[in-house]
């Protein structure tokens, strides 16, 4: 016995499977649409992003010398423009400079304190959880200022600002 497809649909399949296809075509239309919307977009860079953070920096004078998460210095670049970057995700703008980010996010610097003096480093936007955290916890003169969920502020509190 040899199978044989159909050669044509029944009508009332056709339209049932049109239907449906118009119907999962709307529900993904609306929902992507809903992406949009400003209040979700807030909502999803709020989940990853220093939204609030970049709010504290706006409203307070702090130091500009700013040393930030690799992560979010693209976003920091727009949300806080008055203080400039360390690093953002440009890489091959910074070459070697890569390495010294990574020492001292990572506290892989001989000494934190002299490579963030070195570096003209008053303020520090990171995660919460970053290695740098703990380090910065331990010194005499750096204050956290902020925190939230995500984010953590220091700043140094011997400068001159």
């Amino acid at each position: 016995y040899i199978l044989r497809p159909r050669r044509s649909t029944p009508r009332p399949v056709a339209i049932a499977n049109l239907a449906l296809l118009v119907l999962v075509g709307f529900g993904v239309m609306i929902y992507a649409i809903s992406l949009f919307l400003p209040e979700n977009i807030e909502i999803l860079q709020s989940e990853r992003l220093p939204v609030a953070a970049s709010r504290y920096l706006n409203e307070n004078d702090l130091p500009r010398e700013m040393f930030n998460s690799y992560n979010w210095g693209g976003y920091l670049m727009f949300a806080a423009p008055d203080y400039p970057v360390y690093v953002d995700g440009r890489t091959d703008l910074y070459g070697d400079f890569v390495l010294d980010y990574a020492a001292i996010y990572f506290d892989r610097a001989d000494d934190l304190e002299v490579a963030l003096a070195e570096q003209n480093v008053n303020l520090v936007v990171v995660e919460v959880g970053a290695p740098i955290v703990d380090v910065l916890a331990d010194l005499d003169n750096w204050s956290q200022v902020y925190d939230d969920e995500l984010a953590v502020i220091w700043i140094r509190s011997d400068n001159d600002e």
